[in-house]
């Protein structure tokens, strides 16, 4: 059991570097008595390594990369907009394969130009909130947001607190241009009102222009639940409100989804004009709406129902192309 020696043939040992002794790279921090102490870098942006995703989130430069070194905790919640300890430029965060235990909502909110890639969430409890990105608002000139080989394992219950919910991402909020590329939510979903095994409600106000959303390989497989009486669920996007364009292709739900309105296997309802292109899309599990949330007057005028792909579009002007689709469901509309 003799002490093993570490040494560092031709080497330089600078404070907060990294080292390469022997053919393995070890972390190690320079102290100010001359010793040396071996910590875990979590992050690294270009070849600065970071002990903490909060000090390589502030260091953050435009365009830059932070890349997750290793598996990590997030308590609290980050803005990817706004001041502070929070992004004011576009980043694209790399989360290289590590598992994230989140307390929180990853990111509060995510403006265009922001890349989130490659990480998957776990938590052994259910929280109140949208485990990833709670909302996605336009910034940056509106560039582009990107979301690719993201998994959440993470059961949400928000039907105490919280209208817009999904395993990804809550709500959109005026972004125009989104990309959802091999994402995957394997957590159970309840919502007050909008509920989606990717977007909980893709939201766009704007009168000269259309949101613009394209999903590729993405998967539910998590039951979806919005159990107020205005309550939207869908599969992939449980409520879709204001103008919206693009692409939904290879989508699958797997998860039983249920609403007190709308409940669909894709979309659970669309509130505005849409013009859409749903494509070598499946639906498999029960979705279900539940009217009994409505009573009296509400009840005799209220248009609900369920369905495999959309349950309801109320628009007119809407071009929706279902194209290749498979739905193997069962469905329940009362």
């Amino acid at each position: 059991n003799a002490t093993p020696v570490v040494s560092a043939t031709n080497s330089t040992v600078k404070a907060d570097a990294v080292m390469n002794l022997t053919g393995a790279t070890v972390n190690a921090v320079l102290g100010e008595d001359g010793n040396i102490s071996f910590v875990t870098f979590v992050a690294k942006i270009g070849n600065t390594y970071y002990v903490s995703l909060e000090d390589a989130f502030k260091a953050a430069t435009e365009g830059c990369v932070i890349k997750i070194l290793a598996d990590v905790t997030i308590n609290g919640k980050w803005d990817c907009r706004y001041t502070g300890s929070k992004f004011t430029v576009p980043v694209t965060i790399n989360g290289n394969g590590h598992t994230i235990t989140v307390k929180n909502t990853m990111f509060n909110d995510v403006g265009g130009g922001a890349i989130i890639a490659n990480f998957t969430t776990v938590n052994t409890e259910a929280i109140g909130v949208c485990p990833i990105i709670l909302a996605i608002n336009g910034s940056f000139e509106d560039a582009p947001v990107l979301l690719e080989n993201i998994t959440n394992n993470v059961n949400v219950d928000a039907s105490a607190n919280t209208n817009r919910v999904a395993g990804i991402v809550g709500s959109t909020d005026n972004e125009n241009h989104i990309t959802f590329k091999n994402c995957v939510n394997n957590g159970n979903i309840i919502s007050n009102e909008q509920a989606g095994g990717i977007i909980g409600n893709a939201c766009h106000n704007s009168d000269t222009e259309n949101l613009i959303i394209r999903a590729a390989n993405v998967v539910n497989n998590g039951k979806i639940s919005a159990v107020k009486k205005n309550g939207y669920g869908g599969g992939i996007i449980g409520n879709v409100n204001g103008s919206i364009s693009g692409t939904l292709d290879y989508c699958f739900n797997f998860g039983d989804v249920s609403a007190a309105h709308d409940a669909g296997g894709i979309i659970g309802d669309i509130n505005g004009n849409a013009d859409l292109t749903i494509s070598n899309c499946a639906v498999k599990g029960t979705i279900s709406n539940n009217p009994d949330k409505f009573t009296g007057e509400d009840k005799t005028s209220a248009k609900y129902g369920a369905a495999g792909i959309i349950a309801r579009s109320n628009s007119a002007t809407s071009v929706i192309n279902i194209e290749n689709c498979v739905v193997s469901a069962t469905l329940k509309a009362d």
